[in-house]
């Protein structure tokens, strides 16, 4: 389940990156805003929600080692 969800924190990170702030910095973001505020808030969710201790313990410093 955590590998899934940051697969969808990653997604939804790029997805902004790439696609929604390149609109929004030409001010063309209309279109587009309802699925720019649905990724804003799934990242902020994802933020609050993955256990970051859990995933730093686990896959990153357990790979490091």
């Amino acid at each position: 389940m955590i590998p899934l969800l940051l697969i969808q924190f990653g997604y939804k990170l790029i997805w902004l990156i790439m696609v929604g702030y390149p609109l929004w910095s030409a001010n063309h973001s209309a279109p587009f805003s309802e699925l720019t505020r649905a990724n804003l808030i799934g990242i902020i969710l994802d933020l609050i929600l993955i256990p970051w201790p859990y995933v730093i313990k686990n896959f990153v410093l357990k790979n490091a080692l």
